[in-house]
């Protein structure tokens, strides 16, 4: 499953008239993932309050992954190019052409945040 992380300020690039709907296919969700700063506790509450079982553990723990029926949720604690914030949660998309997607996203005028593109 090849998918990249997209972090676009919705609102930001509909106000610059931007439709990056119709340059790319999304095919689905792959991850929805969220940062936190303290694993031990952030697992505590996953595992121990919410009942998720974890799917696969990566980055020697730092990131976590949980399966929701066809879904993933992923915990991180990466350091700090990744905390939490109010700004919201992080979802990473399923595209038709994984190339062609990351490469339309890198000239878009919006904030774009995206691995092996």
């Amino acid at each position: 499953m090849r998918a990249f992380f997209l972090s676009l300020a919705v609102e930001f690039c509909l106000g610059f008239g931007i439709s990056l709907r119709s340059m790319m296919k999304i095919k689905g969700l792959a991850f929805v993932g969220i940062p936190v700063t303290d694993m031990p506790r952030a697992r505590a509450f996953y595992e121990g309050v919410l009942g998720l079982k974890v799917s696969e553990e990566m980055m020697s723990g730092k990131w976590v992954e949980y399966s929701l029926g066809t879904n993933t949720l992923a915990i991180a604690s990466v350091g700090p190019q990744w905390l939490p914030s109010d700004q919201g949660t992080g979802a990473a998309l399923e595209v038709e052409n994984f190339r062609r997607s990351g490469e339309v996203a890198k000239r878009s005028t919006c904030p774009f945040c995206g691995g092996g593109v």
